[in-house]
């Protein structure tokens, strides 16, 4: 085993963490799709400034799978059993970094269940009306319902007409080719690494704080994870 581990090194084959593809999402239809997506949205993105964005859940049960602990003992971590007490995270990002952010919760017994087309249309709102960056810009994101229903639909129109915003959806089952699904990886790293109170005031302060640690760097880096994934498209 030895020797052929030493002849992968030498031809640049090293382990890596395996990215899981669901069967379906390779059909032959979706990557058409995905080729002229790759093809073609580079034409119309030329000279304009893009943002990226998405939503991610974090709950209380978070914690990490790893830990120190002295030779022949077992690290241990409590598991906080608050798995309906959520945060979703949704998120702008563009080349340079974080454009915006905003919180939604969840909680349990309540009737509201994660992230809903309101919340997304006032996050759309906030973000052309407090922060520059996304004049004159394309916002690219998923085509989940929430994203694409007639409501969205008109205030991306009104963002079009004012602000010369537009919109372009990704293809179907592509998160791989959204740079924001790399931060949300950085940034919940980043959150299990501390221990906190239970509750979400504190978690979403951690987050917060992970998310502010987000640098252009780590924007350019997730930005080509992506692309490298539209060119094998």
């Amino acid at each position: 085993m030895s020797t052929i581990h030493r002849h992968l090194i030498a031809a640049g084959i090293t382990v890596k963490r395996t990215l899981p593809i669901p069967s379906p999402w390779n059909s032959s239809e979706l990557v058409i799709q995905r080729q002229e997506f790759a093809r073609e949205f580079p034409h119309r993105a030329m000279d304009r400034k893009i943002i990226y964005l998405d939503e991610s859940h974090f709950n209380l049960s978070r914690y990490m799978g790893r830990g120190r602990e002295i030779e022949g003992k077992t690290p241990l971590t409590p598991i906080i059993n608050f798995r309906t007490q959520t945060v979703t995270l949704i998120l702008a990002i563009d080349i340079e970094g974080v454009v915006y952010f905003e919180f939604v919760r969840s909680y349990s017994g309540s009737s509201k269940k994660g992230t809903n087309s309101k919340d997304f249309k006032n996050f759309l709102l906030n973000l052309s009306l407090k922060t520059n960056r996304v004049r004159g810009s394309i916002i690219v994101m998923d085509n989940a319902s929430i994203h694409a229903e007639s409501g969205i639909m008109e205030t991306f129109t009104h963002l079009k007409q004012f602000q010369h915003i537009d919109c372009a959806f990704l293809p179907a089952h592509s998160p791989f080719m959204n740079p924001v699904e790399y931060a949300f990886e950085l940034i919940k790293e980043e959150v299990t690494k501390h221990k906190f109170e239970p509750n979400l005031d504190t978690l979403e302060k951690k987050i917060t704080e992970a998310v502010n640690k987000f640098a252009s760097a780590h924007a350019q880096g997730c930005f080509a994870i992506a692309a490298k994934y539209r060119k094998m498209a």
